[in-house]
Parts: C-alpha cells; sequence; structure tokens
C-alpha cells in the first residue's frame, strides 16, 4: 500500500506493512488520518494505491 501525494499537513497511521493477498482475495484494513496541526479546518483527496512488490500499481482508489 502507498499513499502518493499525501499533503505533508495531513498524517496516515494504521496498517501499512506489506502483505500477501491472493488472487481474488479481499481485506479490510483500518487506518486513521489526522491532522499534524491543531485548529486547522481544511479538506483533503487520499490517493491510495495497491502495489506489487516491485512497485507496479495493482488497483488505487481516490478518496474525497
Amino acid at each position: 500500500m502507498r499513499f502518493p501525494n499525501l499533503s505533508p499537513d495531513l498524517e496516515i497511521i494504521g496498517e501499512t506493512l506489506p502483505f500477501t493477498l491472493t488472487a481474488g482475495g479481499q481485506s479490510l484494513l483500518t487506518f486513521t488520518a489526522r491532522l499534524r496541526k491543531k485548529n486547522i479546518h481544511m479538506d483533503f483527496d487520499v490517493d491510495i494505491q495497491a502495489v506489487e512488490g516491485g512497485g507496479s500499481v495493482l488497483a488505487s482508489i481516490v478518496s474525497v
């Protein structure tokens, strides 16, 4: 998993370690997004990519 273009004001906390998922398999991963600075109100788009060991993108989603 990787989070390309993540704003420096936003921190992602959760399972980011590599793991293996069988073809057609599914897994639920929990993440917490936290602002690095307090008292700031911002909107963010978060890109999440599933990547293989070689770095090729297998799946991508944008959370708005």
